[in-house]
């Protein structure tokens, strides 16, 4: 299973995340009157990283558990 650590204070709520993953870990939600990026579903990632590595503001980190 992965651990999905999201820092809300470099997010900048693009959304590339949700586009980007294949099985839809993500929503951009507003939470607390900014709009950032949510692991909805992380039991369901798989690892591949694409998340991370395309971020622009590098706020999403995968860890194995």
């Amino acid at each position: 299973m992965a651990k999905i650590i999201i820092d809300t204070n470099k997010c900048i709520g693009k959304g590339i995340c949700v586009e980007i993953c294949p099985l839809g870990v993500y929503e951009v939600r507003n939470t607390r009157g900014k709009e950032v990026a949510v692991a909805v579903k992380p039991n369901e990632c798989i690892l591949c990283g694409a998340c991370e590595l395309k971020c622009p503001a590098g706020a999403i980190r995968i860890a194995s558990s």
